[in-house]
């Protein structure tokens, strides 16, 4: 079973709210996303082999990506504090830390790959296409 048939749920979110994201600020790009992504799955990484992580973001929309990237996945991961607001975006069931990690790698990958196609937002119109539109 690949990591998409196994990790749909949790790549829906994610990328959710790469596109929400995305929406809000049109001067992202692929690229933005790929630091994001590369930095999530490194910090969570390195949490699982016990050590620590701190990313060199220098593009505040690659910092902002991050910290949404970060709560989402504490959210797949059931670490989501009792404040919440959206309690709808909550999953059924939490998800263990590496295949948090592998999720973030294939998005990684399809972002990559996306925006060799498409170009330098070839991934975030992609998404764009087949997510529910956001406001909607």
């Amino acid at each position: 079973m690949s990591v998409t048939d196994e990790n749909a749920a949790p790549l829906f979110l994610l990328e959710t709210f790469i596109n929400s994201y995305a929406s809000t600020d049109e001067s992202v790009i692929d690229l933005h996303v790929i630091e994001a992504l590369e930095a999530t799955r490194r910090l969570f990484a390195a949490e699982a082999q016990g050590r620590t992580f701190q990313p060199r973001l220098g593009d505040e929309r690659v910092s902002e990506l991050f910290a949404g990237l970060c709560g989402a996945s504490e959210l797949l991961l059931g670490r989501a504090p009792d404040d919440i607001e959206n309690r709808g975006m909550e999953p059924s069931e939490s998800i263990r830390v590496d295949s948090l990690v592998r999720c973030l790698k294939q998005l990684e990958k399809s972002v990559k790959g996306w925006s060799e196609q498409g170009g330098r937002k070839g991934y975030l119109l992609y998404i764009r296409q087949l997510l529910p539109k956001v406001g909607a």
